[in-house]
């Protein structure tokens, strides 16, 4: 059974990390004894930062998270923050312990293309779930090494303690899971924000698909595209996570009350599936809830604040603080300083010393690594940016060109040409070839004929150098035909433009 708060009015802070603002949910008794009071609210914290990556980012995140802990008292408090679908991407694996480790290596290694996090190191955090002796379930979480170094910043200034950060989704899990929505089936999980939606599958607590559906629609067609996709995603769960029995038939909403609200009328028309909201308020029958912690924006920081009341043997889920702080071995040096002999406890500090310093020396290298990497990319857009600036420059002129350059009329043409046919003549090809050269080959009933019909066409305007090239008898076609072929040049485009003008005149 889950431990409750229940000796102690400790507070358990929660802060999810969103687009634009901060959901902030606080647990704490005013008395030991007494009901747990759940506070929550919203802060607005970018204003004109275009990424939290950005040195504007970091400054309006840490100003946010500086007038939050002055304002909720948080200096000294461990805060747990979940970080939305714009910072972090969850990939969920299942098998044999052998696969999993070898696909959770993969995905490590492919973790630093994931470009929609923004350029640079990528931080990595898993968790792995031991379903039976010989099968895992393992979740890996990436996110920009940036927007970790922007939130660290952030609190170390407003004097908050960073306890885990993890993907909001998988909070949301954990409410469901504790709600019992997913004890006998997996269910659908619909998470909007301002600027979409994040879907997920939840079975027993556990996330098994973290998806951000792309479009500017998305909220209003949120039916839809689960309609679309819900036989995959039934497969989807049968081939990968056969210990998640039952159908995808339930989803459940959370996010502000606008974009929920949208969201659960796309489902006006789809039977298949029973749609609802969470509602956090039965999380707990010892929680009194302020109205702010009743929003649907809270449910994913509560989710946090429910880590510590988990199972013993429940698995946490991917902590993106891991790796961060690295240990040192500052305890065990002031144990061994204080039981050796002093010239041990020099030589021990020199060693620490030494160590130190290969320890920085290791990570300048890598800054210099990451560093090299980034002119690299820098460089090869400046080079991409000033080649599309020459490509936009030239579609430019040929546009130009094309917008003063007449084609001529073909129809027109053969018409004109046919027109010039005396009678007892006729043509069996015009062929145009190159550089404005036209060819036409034909017979006649006599060679009169053909001078004339020579004549006819030199007095046309569209054509210049008219000249008969050669005849040849043609009794086999009819008795008395003589073949002829006569070579021509187009005039100028744009002369026929200018003369059609002042005939139209």
């Amino acid at each position: 059974m889950p431990n409750r708060h229940s000796t102690t009015n400790q507070r358990t802070v929660s802060i999810e990390v969103c687009h634009s603002v901060l959901n902030l949910v606080s647990l704490g008794r005013v008395e030991d004894d007494g009901p747990v009071q759940v506070h929550a609210r919203t802060m607005q914290w970018r204003t004109k930062a275009s990424s939290l990556q950005s040195e504007t980012g970091g400054q309006e995140l840490g100003a946010a998270l500086t007038t939050l802990a002055d304002e909720e008292n948080l200096s000294g408090v461990p805060v747990k923050f979940c970080l939305s679908g714009d910072f972090c991407v969850t990939r969920i694996l299942t098998g044999t312990n052998e696969r999993v480790r070898r696909e959770m290596a993969q995905l490590e290694h492919r973790s630093q293309r994931y470009l929609s996090l923004g350029p640079g190191h990528k931080a990595m955090a898993g968790s792995i779930r031991q379903i039976d002796a010989r099968h895992q379930h393992a979740l890996l979480t990436v996110s920009n090494r940036k927007t970790l170094e922007a939130l660290m910043a952030g609190a170390t200034a407003a004097g908050i303690q960073i306890d885990t950060v993890e993907p909001a989704l998988v909070s949301l899990c954990r409410v469901v899971g504790r709600l019992g929505y997913d004890r006998d089936e997996p269910v659908l999980l619909v998470s909007t924000d301002e600027m979409g939606v994040e879907l997920g599958i939840s079975y027993d607590g556990q996330l098994l698909l973290d998806y951000r559906p792309g479009g500017l629609s998305v909220h209003k067609d949120m039916g839809e595209i689960i309609s679309q996709h819900l036989a995959r995603l039934q497969r989807y769960c049968f081939r990968y996570f056969r210990f998640a029995k039952g159908e995808l038939k339930k989803v459940y909403l959370c996010g502000p009350q606008g974009h929920v609200e949208r969201s659960l009328d796309s489902f006006d028309h789809e039977d298949r599936l029973q749609v609802d909201v969470i509602d956090v308020a039965q999380l707990d029958p010892q929680w009194e809830l302020d109205d702010d912690a009743r929003s649907g924006d809270m449910v994913a920081p509560l989710g946090s604040c429910l880590i510590d009341d988990q199972p013993a043997d429940a698995t946490r889920g991917p902590n993106l603080m891991e790796g961060i702080y690295t240990e040192t071995a500052h305890g065990v040096l002031k144990e061994t300083a204080r039981m050796a002999a002093p010239m041990a406890a020099v030589l021990m500090l020199a060693l620490v010393g030494l160590f130190v310093v290969f320890q920085q020396g290791t990570i300048c290298r890598g800054l210099e690594q990451r560093l090299a990497s980034y002119d690299a990319v820098k460089t090869k857009s400046l080079q991409l940016r000033a080649e599309l600036k020459k490509t936009v420059t030239k579609t430019g002129h040929f546009q130009q060109l094309a917008d003063h350059v007449s084609s001529p009329s073909w129809h027109e043409l053969l018409g004109s040409i046919a027109s010039c046919l005396p009678e007892g003549a006729w043509i069996d090809s015009v062929r145009l070839g190159g550089k404005r050269q036209i060819v036409i080959h034909g017979a006649s009933i006599g060679q009169d004929t053909i001078y004339e019909f020579v004549g006819h066409l030199e007095q046309l305007p569209r054509l210049e150098d008219v000249a008969l090239e050669g005849t040849t008898a043609r009794h086999a076609l009819v008795p008395g035909a003589t073949g002829f072929k006569v070579q021509c040049m187009l005039a100028n485009f744009n002369d026929w433009a200018e003369m059609k003008g002042k005939t139209d005149d």
